[in-house]
């Protein structure tokens, strides 16, 4: 069966795969930003086949400079990022929840070729770990939360959140952000916190204080750690 997302995938040297962990890349880039993380996922747990889907579509410069959220100053004037650069979804837009519909939309495909990856596999659901980063962690959120069963766990980093009916699967959750954090200043991650605590009342949380819009060794480990220890290894 032909896949929807084009992906690249990090098997395990031992052949066939008794967990899968996906993970979905921040706005403006694509899945081989993500190669370090699963790099140390093939480090840290046996058997694990880490998936990294390409965005569906290619970046777009946003024509307003004055959306609710604004293009990272970093991918401004990147000639490769018009080039390669994805995104999940078009960032216009003058109110956050201009992100729900997008959201559960991508979350109805990627659950489908989440689905068909673990059938394949001949998994469960509690073998699936989901995380993602910026843009792509809100993804990760909303697909994780509307599956029909929860994963054994997931991971959000540096994202918003944004609420919504018929998120009900909730299973172990991790959120990190740094405190250096130039997109989303620190008050505005507290907000996020709070609001997705609503809904994840066990929700954990990790800061790194010197860490701007990115992920960094650290937080890679320490993201790495709990997608482990939710499995139970």
């Amino acid at each position: 069966m032909k896949q929807e997302f084009e992906y690249i995938a990090k098997a395990p040297s031992s052949g066939q795969p008794k967990k899968l962990v996906f993970l979905f890349h921040g706005y403006g880039l694509d899945a081989r930003a993500m190669q370090k993380m699963a790099d140390i996922l093939a480090e840290e747990i046996e058997d694990v086949l880490v998936i990294m889907p390409h965005a569906p579509e290619r970046f777009r410069m946003p024509e307003a400079d004055d959306n609710v959220l604004r293009v990272p100053e970093q991918l401004i004037g990147e000639d490769s990022v018009l080039q390669y650069g994805r995104q999940w979804f078009d960032i216009t837009g003058n109110d956050l929840t201009d992100y729900r519909d997008p959201l559960y939309n991508l979350a109805e495909r990627l659950n489908a070729f989440i689905d068909g990856l673990r059938d394949e596999h001949n998994l469960c659901d509690e073998d699936i770990a989901i995380m993602g980063f910026s843009q792509g962690g809100a993804v990760a959120a909303y697909t994780a939360m509307l599956r029909d069963k929860p994963v054994a766990s997931l991971v959000a980093h540096s994202t918003v959140f944004l609420g919504g009916d018929s998120l009900n699967s909730i299973m172990p959750t991790l959120f990190i952000y740094g405190e250096a954090d130039e997109e989303f200043k620190q008050h505005t991650y507290q907000e996020i916190i709070a609001h997705l605590k609503l809904y994840v009342p066990a929700l954990e949380v990790e800061s790194f204080s010197d860490l701007t819009h990115k992920t960094s060794d650290e937080s890679r480990r320490a993201a790495a750690a709990f997608i482990k220890k939710k499995f139970g290894l």
